[in-house]
């Protein structure tokens, strides 16, 4: 698979309704520099005709909207403590990034599992490396595959996996 993606937008989306306005302090465990990794899922879609690619975007990007208002941490940011014992999530409807795009890929590509990860990795045009830095901690991204199919991409950071357990709680 030797293919190119093509970002056509980038955008922020916040939650679609208040949320709480708090700090969610993280556990020293979970602040842990072994423990800060992200998750990344690619799910691939087969081609639909008649589909209204412009009709499809609008609908993730508000259901993402609507799924940040009971998963708000996914909207925060994460950073160090002012102690410095580890880490926190700043929570205050900051965002997460919804990127639009395009790949010369086909969904046939995808049918067998690939000879390396960096294959498929490769498809997130942004990767969620340092939630430390500012970087929204959850990356969706819609990618439309030159034969009529889709891939939908999610970066997740583990810290703020967390935070969503510490919310509930």
């Amino acid at each position: 698979m030797s293919s190119s993606v093509h970002v056509n937008d980038a955008v922020l989306i916040t939650p679609s309704d208040p949320t709480p306005n708090h700090i969610l302090q993280l556990s020293a465990l979970d602040s842990q520099l072994f423990v800060r990794f992200t998750f990344e899922y690619l799910l691939v879609y087969r081609p639909r005709h008649g589909l209204d690619r412009a009709a499809a975007a609008e609908n993730v990007k508000s259901a993402l909207g609507r799924a940040l208002v009971p998963y708000y941490p996914l909207a925060g940011r994460v950073r160090n403590r002012a102690d410095g014992l580890g880490l926190e999530v700043v929570c205050r409807g900051q965002g997460a990034v919804f990127i639009d795009a395009v790949s010369d890929s086909t969904v046939s590509e995808f049918d067998g599992a690939p000879r390396r990860r960096a294959q498929w990795r490769k498809f997130l045009s942004l990767h969620v490396a340092d939630v430390l830095m500012g970087a929204p901690p959850l990356v969706v991204q819609l990618t439309w595959l030159s034969d009529g199919g889709a891939t939908l991409e999610l970066g997740l950071t583990t810290a703020c996996a967390t935070a969503l357990a510490a919310a509930s709680s």
